[in-house]
């Protein structure tokens, strides 16, 4: 199992790729409650607010993404 994602933080160079999420955000947000998945995507959000990730997403299936967090560049 892959390390959590503040794990991954301190370790991670700017531009390194953690995989936060696989699914459908938006509609498992609605389905499921405080799972550890849903918890680790909040907490990237909260890392993306602070600026210390990027926050995208790719397109694995027609409702299926692989959500990514990319360590931004500390100043």
């Amino acid at each position: 199992m892959p390390a959590g994602i503040d794990t991954w933080l301190k370790t991670a160079k700017p531009g390194d790729v953690y995989i936060y999420y696989v699914g459908f955000l938006a509609v498992d947000k609605s389905k499921y409650s405080d799972t550890k998945r849903l918890r680790t995507a909040a907490k990237a959000t909260r890392l993306a607010r602070e600026g210390k990730v990027f926050l995208l997403q790719r397109r694995l299936d027609k409702a299926k993404f692989e959500y990514l967090a990319i360590k931004a560049k500390q100043e």
